[in-house]
């Protein structure tokens, strides 16, 4: 699936058949996001047991970042989106 640059869509995030969550997803494309990386943002429901599950599936996937903050506050500023 596709996504356009800047706008949230609604989708169902589901891993091996399995509903995981009904979730908005934006995209921001290099080099217009704060890190200069294609970004892709999750925006699920609160639950533990949703967050849990999903970032679950991210680790499996192996296509998340668990970047400490300051790796990712270098990573803004490689970009210049802070100073």
């Amino acid at each position: 699936r596709s996504f356009s640059p800047r706008r949230a869509t609604l989708v169902n995030l589901q891993y091996q058949g399995r509903l995981l969550d009904q979730a908005l997803v934006l995209y921001f494309p290099q080099p217009h996001s704060f890190t200069g990386q294609d970004i892709v943002e999750l925006h699920t429901h609160g639950s533990r047991a949703v967050l849990q599950d999903v970032m679950t599936v991210l680790e499996r996937m192996e296509i998340h970042d668990t970047s400490n903050p300051s790796t990712i506050k270098l990573r803004y500023a490689e970009a210049g989106a802070v100073t």
